[in-house]
């Protein structure tokens, strides 16, 4: 296929609009339904910006060539395209002419690689403050946290790597990002470029694999639990994109036709903080879909919610089909009531309470249940 531009901007535009119907949702019902807005929801704000401008950058890369062989743009175009280009990797062998098209070309590079590892950070953490939320066990919260320390420091020696890969930095635009003598040699750079493709992919296998351990010791039911960690486990695909992306960084050595042979690593660097991005929004929006059920009527009478720890995420029960049990100790969450009679469409009664629980509590079918 000599012309793949089209494909790099259907995937960007089809992540743009996920990624805008989905995290908007996902805020809502976080702020405003069960009013639990927290660290992970601020990080993804600021993830969700950085990646829009990451995905604008590689629509107008595409639109001025991005995916097309080099023969068949102009020379202007060729420019342009590298310009706007935003494939993450400091391994880019390119000879840049001392113009000042040309030198912008370098300075977009540089700007989009720093942005990329900060958006790629973000996502992990704030993946693991979700789980922060779900966490009962102290072991699998060390975990956590030992993970999101370890992915901000390697964000930050490989953002350095980045930032100061060329002395005076200025060398990475002027010259080039491969200039002898003045900026890392191409196996420093394409040695640490697989060893942070590697350690992320880790990272990802780690945080989809705890929400499975994480959700097994909560109290909730069996199809609920496979559903919840189905969702979460949506992450191992990111890591599955980043295990793809390595078998294309060599294509960044090529400096002939670079816009067309790195077509596949600018669609699977935007399918990985994409898919991460989905994963971690879809996982908190049950309430909302819950509470859309109840609006229109689908839950019968006496109908309430458990949730533990994490409202959004977690150990929804229906009291209207049992009277169920509630048992965890050591436990912080919250406790929701909502009632509808036969005869008004009207909810009665609506309380939220924290409480720590400590014994097993029988919810009866009441208008609400006092954790007292």
């Amino acid at each position: 296929m000599a012309d793949r531009s089209g494909q790099v901007k259907a995937v960007a535009i089809l992540f743009l609009i996920t990624t805008w119907v989905l995290v908007p949702l996902r805020l809502y019902c976080r702020g405003y339904i069960v009013k639990s807005f927290g660290s992970d929801d601020w990080i993804l704000c600021f993830l969700q910006i950085v990646f829009t401008i990451y995905l604008i950058s590689q629509l107008l890369g595409a639109v001025a060539g991005t995916g097309r062989h080099k023969t068949d743009i102009t020379p202007e175009a060729n420019t342009e395209a590298l310009r706007v280009s935003n494939e993450r990797s400091s391994v880019v062998v390119r000879e840049f002419g001392a113009n000042t098209a040309v030198l912008a070309t370098g300075q977009w590079w540089f700007i989009c690689e720093l942005l990329y590892i900060i958006s790629t950070c973000a996502l992990k953490i704030s993946v693991g403050f979700s789980l922060l939320r779900i966490c009962v066990r102290p072991a699998y919260a060390r975990i956590i946290h030992f993970l999101m320390y370890a992915t901000g420091l390697v964000g930050i020696v490989y953002f350095l790597m980045v930032l100061l890969q060329c002395r005076p930095m200025s060398t990475f635009w002027e010259q080039s990002p491969r200039t002898n003598d003045l900026c890392f040699k191409n196996s420093i750079v394409l040695g640490l470029t697989y060893t942070i493709a590697i350690m992320n992919c880790l990272a990802d296998w780690a945080f989809s694999i705890l929400p499975i351990l994480v959700v097994k010791h909560l109290n909730m039911r069996r199809s609920t639990k496979v559903s919840l960690s189905a969702i979460l486990g949506l992450a191992a695909l990111g890591s599955i994109a980043t295990v793809v992306r390595c078998f294309y960084i060599p294509t960044l050595l090529v400096g002939d036709d670079f816009l067309f042979a790195t077509t596949e690593v600018a669609l699977w660097s935007t399918i990985e903080p994409g898919l991460g991005i989905i994963a971690t929004s879809l996982a908190i929006l049950r309430p909302l879909y819950r509470a859309m059920k109840i609006r229109i009527g689908l839950y019968g009478s006496q109908t309430a919610e458990y949730h533990i720890r994490d409202t959004d995420a977690v150990s929804l029960y229906s009291a209207a089909k049992t009277a169920g049990n509630l048992s965890q100790s050591n436990v912080f969450g919250l406790f929701k009531g909502a009632t509808k009679t036969e005869s008004s469409d009207n909810a009665h009664m609506s309380e939220t309470r924290e409480l720590h629980v400590t014994t097993e509590l029988t919810a009866p079918a009441v208008a609400w249940v006092s954790p007292g």
